[in-house]
């Protein structure tokens, strides 16, 4: 029914300040539109958010959960495999959220799982 399409077409939307602080907003499928049509705002601010994106995930690299806890807060899995599955986004933008969604919520699991591995009493004879 309706009801069901609406959560699939959930968007991701932007929201960033132009050069005269004015506070402007557009849906990232949208940009990646306009950006491959040639607008070049649009192009810059895809751009912004793709290094944005390496950034984070950057920050989450060697396990850095104060970081990984700020940043998935904004990001979370629902949201980042949304976009890296979007096949109307560019190829690097979905390899940006990709990147992300390993370094912010597999490694740091595979390192946990690691952890609990270890057992917690070693006998020495």
């Amino acid at each position: 029914g309706p009801m069901e399409s609406e959560e699939d077409e959930e968007e991701v939307w932007l929201f960033w300040k132009d050069s005269g602080k004015e506070i402007k907003s557009k849906s990232i499928r949208e940009l990646a539109q306009d950006a491959k049509e040639g607008q070049k705002e649009d192009q810059e601010v895809i751009s912004y958010y793709r290094y944005q994106l390496n950034l984070f995930a950057r920050m989450c690299l060697d396990r850095q959960y104060l970081a990984i806890e700020k940043i998935s807060g904004q990001l979370d899995v629902d949201l980042i495999l949304r976009c890296m599955s979007d096949e109307d986004l560019p190829y690097d933008l979905r390899a940006s959220f990709c990147r992300l969604m390993l370094h912010m919520h597999v490694m740091p699991v595979k390192y946990a799982r690691l952890w609990s591995e270890i057992p917690s009493k070693i006998a020495i004879d």
